[in-house]
């Protein structure tokens, strides 16, 4: 499946919607691909850094930090994922609302459940 395909069926059945994201934090597609290839190795490489939102084993979530290289902004004040930027972009925010950890949470049983 294509990469905008996918992302259309994400925002679909979750609500999540990356391409807005995108937009509402002023990224870049090849800047985009560049933090996940980057957050990607960071994963592979080293212990689970940030929050858990949720958990249903084998699947947990976890609120990721990311730093913001472009602005020159360090990981508590920078991106989270699913994209939003803390302090700066077009709609800045805090945090995840419980209806998005809600959909968090429906994803990963979801995910569960295809495993099964």
């Amino acid at each position: 499946m294509e990469w905008k395909a996918l992302i259309k069926d994400f925002k679909k059945e979750y609500g999540f919607d990356l391409e807005k994201d995108l937009k509402n934090v002023n990224m870049t597609s090849y800047e985009f691909v560049k933090i996940l290839k980057d957050l990607s190795f960071d994963i592979n490489s080293n212990p689970i850094k940030g929050n858990k939102v949720t958990s249903i084993p084998p699947i947990s979530v976890y609120k990721m930090r990311y730093k913001d290289e472009y602005r020159h902004i360090g990981t508590s004040n920078a991106y989270r994922f699913h994209l939003y930027h803390k302090t700066s972009g077009r709609k800045p925010k805090l945090d995840l609302t419980e209806k998005e950890k809600k959909l968090v949470k429906k994803m990963v049983e979801d995910a569960v459940a295809q495993r099964r």
